[in-house]
């Protein structure tokens, strides 16, 4: 049994003195204003990277990244509505099916929704809630931005995990008889076998390796593959930042 579950205090400094031009993200989160703005949804999960033979942890992910985010500066003229998590318990897929009703349900409320998770299982529930939104029309062309060391194409084997989301997708399109438009940057050669790259070549997924992630590279990638998408999802990978930016690497 997978529920929405909003029990994060959000707290921090207080600069009283500088009004409304002080506030951080724990005055957004706590203002009653609901007019559209940028949702928040959190994916609780461990059970992916099990299913992947990782190191389980990712489940405090979304409280620790509110708390990491709760005295970082305001500056959008926007509200900020926080839906709380899902807590994934024991399968996988009834809890990303919860994440992805919910995430839809906030799309079709805010101008902008995050998803804080959780391990990259997030991906599969977020295209799913991002496919299922009626803010998002049947026939649009969903392109995916991944920012990871990985292609997260793995094979199911036997049973889905944080490795396997973007194959998920793929295989859904394909059903469906869409195109499956995916941008990965950042792979790591030596953390992606042969298989996964012949994969990523069998269903025209475009990346980049880390080594070749330049500014002039990514802008030129990037500008002809947003040419050819009606709707955006990105999604950042932890492991495609140095340790010292991202200390749960």
């Amino acid at each position: 049994m997978s529920e929405l579950i909003n029990d994060f205090i959000w707290q921090g400094r207080d600069d009283v003195e500088d009004g409304d031009q002080g506030k951080r993200w724990h005055h957004k989160a706590n203002d009653a204003d609901m007019h559209k703005g940028v949702g928040l949804v959190g994916f609780g999960c461990d059970l992916g990277v099990a299913a992947n033979k990782g190191r389980v942890g990712a489940s405090n992910g979304p409280n620790a990244i509110r708390n990491a985010l709760a005295n970082q500066a305001w500056h959008w003229d926007a509200s900020l509505n926080d839906s709380g998590s899902i807590i994934a318990e024991s399968e996988l897929e009834t809890a990303q099916k919860c994440y992805a009703d919910a995430l839809a349900q906030q799309l079709e409320q805010q101008s902008l929704v995050i998803g804080l998770g959780g391990g990259h299982e997030i991906a599969w529930g977020s295209y799913q809630g991002l496919a299922a939104s009626k803010a998002v029309k049947p026939d649009s062309r969903i392109g995916i931005i991944n920012f990871d060391a990985h292609f997260d194409l793995r094979t199911p084997a036997p049973h889905p995990s944080s490795g396997t989301p973007f194959r998920q997708i793929a295989e859904h399109c394909q059903q469906q008889s869409k195109t499956f438009s995916y941008c990965c940057l950042g792979i790591a050669e030596t953390a992606n076998t042969r298989a996964l790259f012949d994969y990523a070549e069998q269903t025209g997924t475009q990346y980049l390796l880390d080594h070749q992630c330049t500014r002039l590279n990514a802008i030129k990638l990037l500008e002809t593959f947003l040419t050819d998408i009606d709707e955006l999802y990105v999604t950042i990978c932890l492991d495609a930042l140095p340790a010292h930016v991202a200390p749960g690497v």
